[in-house]
């Protein structure tokens, strides 16, 4: 039989436990006064009942009357008494006080300034699964501040939280692409990582995005994503958002007086009609992906030969479709890439998956790493981690070290 939730009953049980002394009982009435749950909200008696309890040693209370010190909620503000609070919480083993108490390490505020502790506490609550002591851990490990360097441990947590939607890990991923200083250089991945962060709705990752898109004079996506940065308060965007809105419209007011109909030979591409031009992409994915992976290998020169043969090719969406529909691997990954930032083509993440698997079946280590990451973040296909080892692995054994990181922490997290 269920039992019928009674806020009244419950008060009247946490009170005769608490005058008891138990512990627990002294917690949950506290946490009733201080959100004012089923009793008049009171500060002060939450604060008395919260120190009873983490007197007794209770961490989750101790974590709730650091909290009141730092706050100044139904006691005076007091930084050295939160941070004693906190410290006694966190060796009690409660991951929020742990990774709390990694923070004030960092900051330096009622302590001073320590990398070394703050990579401790934030082990210790990334140890429990704290997702955003996992996060500023995975940074010290990229610096080696406070801990020993591990970029390869590093990016795997990173890799573990974007799978999460964790959109700063999204955006430091970015980032690492992006550069290609721990990683070879993949400005497919690094797109794809700044999107989904963008997404997740980061500012910094929208403001850079948007960006990206005043330096191709995609005023539309520019406009749309610096806005959004915006509206977080984020002051370059605003600075940037206002600069392209302007430039958008001296360009809108110089094509309405203009008589020029070339669409693709220009940067500013007419969105609708390059959407019509692609429709021909949907007879390319009508064929068999479920043949056998080919056994063609294409060597490093041939790669650099198609790509060299087909870099004006790029700039022109019909005939990248064309030349991907004629099974150019080189054209495929690159098509693949717009369709899943929604870059000149209206975003369609099934379509970019499908073209990526056609460039990873002809060899193309970076699209078999692309996929790979396909598969694990879901990214037009069901998440499906055998596959994804099956392309990682493929990648590594032609010596790339890039698959050998994705292969890595596939492995991590099969343990």
């Amino acid at each position: 039989t269920q039992i019928k939730q009674d806020l009244p009953q419950a008060l009247k049980w946490y009170d005769k436990a608490a005058e008891q002394n138990h512990a627990q009982a002294q917690y949950q009435l506290a946490t009733l006064y201080a959100k004012g749950n089923g009793v008049d909200q009171d500060a002060n008696r939450a604060v008395q009942l919260y120190q009873a309890a983490a007197n007794q040693g209770l961490a989750v209370a101790q974590h709730a009357l650091a909290l009141r010190y730092l706050r100044g909620e139904g006691v005076e503000k007091e930084d050295t008494k939160a941070t004693e609070w906190l410290l006694k919480s966190a060796k009690g083993g409660y991951a929020p006080a742990q990774y709390l108490l990694a923070l004030r390490y960092k900051l330096g505020q009622g302590v001073e300034k320590d990398t070394e502790q703050e990579a401790y506490w934030y082990q210790k609550a990334a140890n429990q699964g704290n997702t955003e002591a996992r996060y500023h851990l995975a940074l010290l490990l990229l610096t080696g501040d406070g801990t020993d360097k591990d970029s390869e441990k590093a990016l795997s947590m990173l890799l573990n939280l974007s799978v999460q939607e964790h959109a700063l890990a999204q955006y430091q991923l970015y980032k690492i692409y992006n550069q290609g200083e721990i990683v070879n250089r993949d400005e497919t991945l690094a797109r794809v990582y700044l999107h989904r962060s963008s997404e997740g709705g980061y500012s910094i990752a929208q403001f850079q995005l948007g960006h990206l898109y005043q330096q191709k004079q995609l005023w539309q996506d520019a406009v749309k994503w610096l806005t959004l940065s915006a509206q977080k308060n984020y002051a370059p965007a605003k600075s940037l958002l206002a600069e392209v809105k302007l430039a958008a419209d001296k360009i809108a007011e110089e094509r309405a007086n203009s008589d020029n109909t070339e669409v693709l030979e220009s940067n500013d591409t007419d969105l609708e009609t390059l959407q019509i031009q692609s429709e021909s992409v949907p007879s390319l994915l009508g064929v068999n992906l479920n043949k056998p992976v080919l056994n063609l290998i294409s060597n490093e020169d041939q790669i650099a030969r198609s790509l060299a043969d087909n870099t004006k090719v790029m700039s022109n969406v019909e005939k990248l479709v064309i030349s991907a529909k004629q099974g150019n691997p080189i054209a495929q990954h690159n098509l693949s890439t717009l369709f899943s930032i929604g870059a000149l083509v209206p975003k369609d993440n099934r379509k970019a998956f499908m073209l990526m698997q056609e460039a990873a079946k002809q060899g193309l280590t970076q699209s078999q790493n692309s996929l790979a990451m396909m598969y694990i973040n879901g990214v037009g296909v069901e998440p499906d981690y055998q596959s994804a080892y099956f392309w990682a692995s493929t990648s590594t054994r032609q010596g790339d070290h890039e698959g050998k990181q994705i292969l890595s922490y596939l492995i991590s997290i099969a343990q």
